[in-house]
C-alpha cells in the first residue's frame, strides 16, 4: 500500500522518512506497553512500517545517481548498512550495561532511525526524486 502511493504520487522521501519515523516510534511505544497483549501487537503491527521504509529505501538511489556512480552509491550504501549490524546491537548493550534496562538502547535505536528519516528529508533534493509521467486517475485497478 506504501509503495503504491509512493509510486503514485511519484515522491520516495517522505514516504522513506514517514514510514521510518512511525515505525520507530511505535516501536519505542512499546516499552509504555509492556505486559498488556493487545496494545503492544498493534504498536508492534504499526512498527513493521520498517518494511516498508525498506523497500522504499533502494527505489531511491538510483533516481538522481548516474549510471555510472549507482552501482559504486548502492555498494557504498550497502557497506554503511552492514555497520549498522554491528553498531545496533553494540549499542544497545551499552545502554543496557549504563542504565540497567533495555528501553534505554531502545530509545537510542529510535532516536537514531528518527535522525536518518530528517536526514533523508534534509540531505535528498525534493527534484531528483519526481520522475516520470503525471499520476493515473485512479489508485487501484
Amino acid at each position: 500500500m506504501v509503495s503504491r502511493s509512493s509510486d503514485y504520487f511519484k515522491e520516495r522521501r517522505w514516504h522513506v522518512a514517514s514510514t521510518l519515523i512511525v515505525g520507530s516510534l511505535a516501536l519505542y511505544a512499546t516499552t509504555f506497553t509492556s505486559g498488556v497483549f493487545m496494545p503492544s501487537m498493534v504498536l508492534l503491527c504499526i512498527a513493521s512500517f520498517f518494511i516498508f521504509a525498506c523497500a522504499l529505501f533502494w527505489s531511491i538511489p538510483p533516481t538522481y545517481l548516474s549510471s555510472e556512480a549507482a552501482a559504486t552509491g548502492i555498494a557504498v550504501i550497502s557497506s554503511i548498512g552492514i555497520l549498522g549490524g554491528f553498531v545496533s546491537p553494540t549499542l544497545i548493550g551499552w545502554m543496557k550495561t549504563a542504565t540497567g534496562s533495555m528501553n534505554g538502547g531502545l530509545l537510542a535505536s529510535t532516536v537514531l532511525v528518527c535522525v536518518g528519516g530528517v536526514t533523508l528529508l534534509l540531505a535528498v533534493p525534493e527534484e531528483a526524486l519526481r520522475v516520470g509521467e503525471d499520476p493515473p486517475t485512479r489508485l487501484v485497478d
